[in-house]
């Protein structure tokens, strides 16, 4: 013997009124649940990327050079010691 468990909710996407027996289900169609599926995809990303350490700017051959020169060694012998 089954309950009706049946309720009244409102879309999370579009406001409309609908009615569940699911407790899970917060849209109300297909259309308004793939919105709420891309909505969530955005924020993932948006997250994701504030998250990431900006990508540090590599040094120019010359640039290491000059460094190497400037702590009395070769390029091979300073690139060797700092592990570049």
């Amino acid at each position: 013997m089954r309950s009706d468990n049946r309720e009244v909710k409102k879309c999370s996407i579009c406001g409309k009124h609908f009615i569940t027996n699911k407790s899970r289900v917060v849209c109300c169609s297909p259309e308004c649940q793939k919105k709420r599926n891309k909505e969530i995809q955005n924020e993932a990303r948006r997250k994701y990327v504030s998250q990431k350490e900006p990508k540090k700017k590599k040094k120019t051959l010359e640039e290491i050079s000059v460094e190497a020169r400037a702590a009395g060694m070769t390029y091979g012998q300073y690139v060797a010691q700092m592990g570049l």
